[in-house]
């Protein structure tokens, strides 16, 4: 489902230096989070300002979305893979996995999920994961395997986003 949805300001922004930043720190300085009622809620205010979205958090113009994107024709049922969104840049396409989890291991099980997506894509596309909960494991995992993965905290009216996992630019999957 391509949209062209309607223009919103999306956030402020905070770019964080690697390892040193303390996420308790930031929500006591922005005050108390608005956070997503779910998944879905959190996926719906992307889509509204995915235009900005783009802008700021991939750091490309948009050009076009599909929401639950089918990344293959091999598979049927329930079980076909599906980005919960596949982006258009006018730089690169990318492949954005979103979370609003319960709890740690939903984010950190997102690894798989997105690199498999990946995968399954065969192009060359660029990897974010959109979480609305910090969890330390995950960015750990992605540093110590060099993951292509970048990570970003969302909530409404704020993002943060450490300037890389990796130490430099990101690479296409």
């Amino acid at each position: 489902m391509d949209k062209k949805p309607q223009e919103e300001s999306t956030s402020k922004k905070c770019k964080l230096k690697d390892g040193n930043y303390s996420f308790e720190k930031i929500i006591s300085h922005y005050g108390k989070l608005k956070a997503f009622t779910s998944e879905r809620a959190m996926g719906d205010y992307i889509e509204i300002n995915i235009a900005q979205f783009t802008i700021d958090i991939l750091q490309d113009k948009y050009i076009s979305h599909k929401r639950e994107s089918c990344l293959t024709f091999k598979a049927f049922g329930a079980n076909i893979p599906r980005a919960d969104f596949l982006i258009e840049g006018e730089n690169s396409t990318y492949i954005v996995e979103v979370k609003n989890p319960k709890n740690n291991n939903e984010v950190t099980r997102g690894i798989g999920q997105i690199l498999d997506y990946a995968t399954i894509y065969g192009k060359p596309c660029k990897l974010f994961m959109v979480t609305s909960k910090h969890d330390e494991r995950f960015v750990r995992i992605v540093k110590r395997y060099k993951l292509p993965i970048e990570y970003v905290w969302l909530h409404k009216g704020v993002y943060f986003k450490p300037i890389s996992l990796l130490g430099g630019k990101q690479g296409d999957a």
